[in-house]
Parts: structure tokens; sequence; C-alpha cells
């Protein structure tokens, strides 16, 4: 980018040299050829020489104000479109943020549909296919390619702490599976799971998910 600005430099500086110089030919030739004659007669001999000088001075004026405008106004340019680029660049680093949240919170749907079931419908049938889903979507999020340079302070812990909430519901997770197993039984599909200390837990760390994905939605997109 900065190579194609400096080539629009050089070719404008190219013209208005060309423009300037022409000017400067046609004005010294006229006053050769007609002399002190129309439409220079005011001019006095003597003088004619201060006049082409006070002329090309004049030229070489302008010639330099259109460079330092040009110049000017292509720095502006250039300036509007490296903060474009870069406001460009934060929005997608922020939106990547925001994907990485919404996937968070795809946790809290299959343990909130689970604990609203009867008790005696929190098998460990359908735990073991809860424990599938959440373990396979955790692993989506990708914490450490999560981009944390565009946060606020506040907004990167509140990031670390919805991290620790995945890895507690993770955690309260795999201590279902060692208790239960990971394969269906027999009396899986009767066996309810809804008063298990482990299940409250694994409630407990989805709702502070839920308070974290929420609350970190709304300040990111603030940011966009």
């Amino acid at each position: 980018m900065e190579g194609g600005t400096e080539n629009a430099v050089s070719r404008k500086d190219a013209t208005i040299a060309a423009v300037v110089s022409l000017l400067l030919g046609v004005i010294v030739s006229a006053v050769l050829l007609i002399g002190s004659d129309i439409p220079l007669k005011c001019f006095e001999a003597g003088n004619l020489a201060d006049w082409v000088a006070a002329i090309g001075a004049w030229a070489v004026g302008l010639a330099a104000l259109a460079f330092t405008a040009t110049t000017h106004n292509d720095k502006v340019r250039g300036e509007r479109e490296r903060d474009a680029r870069e406001r460009a660049a934060a929005k997608a680093r922020l939106a990547e943020v925001l994907a990485a949240i919404n996937r968070a919170e795809y946790l809290v749907g299959p343990v909130s549909r689970f604990a609203t079931l009867a008790p005696e419908e929190q098998t460990v049938w359908k735990l073991q296919l809860l424990a599938r889903i959440l373990i396979s979507t955790s692993k989506t999020i990708g914490w450490a390619q999560i981009p944390r340079g565009d946060l606020m302070p506040r907004q990167v812990e509140k990031l670390a702490e919805l991290e620790f909430a995945v890895v507690r519901l993770g955690a309260f997770v795999d201590l279902l599976l060692e208790e239960h197993g990971t394969r269906p039984t027999e009396s899986g599909g009767r066996t309810s799971v809804a008063k298990d200390p482990l299940v409250l837990g694994m409630n407990s760390a989805v709702r502070a998910i839920e308070l974290l994905t929420a609350a970190l939605r709304r300040e990111v997109a603030e940011l966009i």
C-alpha cells in the first residue's frame, strides 16, 4: 500500500513539474519573441530579466504549494486507510471472542433440559448421552486460540472465569462417568441420578456459565 502511495505522489509531482515547465517555457518564449510589445509592452526592456525571475519564482512557489497539498492529502488518505484496516482487524478478533462465548453457551442448553426432566427421567442413560454432548462441545471452544488483546482487563478476567466454569463442568462430568460408567447398562434406563451430588455440582457450574456468557456477550458486542 505504501509503495502505491509513493508511486501516486511521484506521478503527481511529475505532472506538476511538467505543467510548470511548460508555462515557463511559454512565458519566456513570448518575452523573447515579442519583447516590449503587447501583451508585454508595459515591461521596460531593462527590467525584462527581473520580470522573468519573478515569474519563475511565482511558478516555483505554486508548484511547491501544490506538492505540499498533494503530499498532505496522500498522507491523510493513507492514515485513514490504515485506521480502517486496524478497525476491521479488531472487529474480526472480537468476533472470534464472541464465537468462543457462543460455543461455551451451547453447554447450557443440554444440561438445563436434563435438569428440567422429572427426577425419575434423569436416568444414567440420558446422563451418559449428555456427557458425550458436553465433552464434544467443550473441545470446540479452543481457549488458547481466543484473542484477548482487544478486551478490557475486566473482560479478560471474566473470560478466565468462564474457562474455569467450563473446566469445572467437565470435572463433574468425568466424575459422573467414573461413577456410572460410559456404556449403557440394562439398569441404566431405570436408575435416576437426580439426587446425585455430582449432578447438582454440574448444574451449579452451568448456571455460572450462563451468567458469564450473557455478561461477556453484552460487553464484547459493545466493543465492535
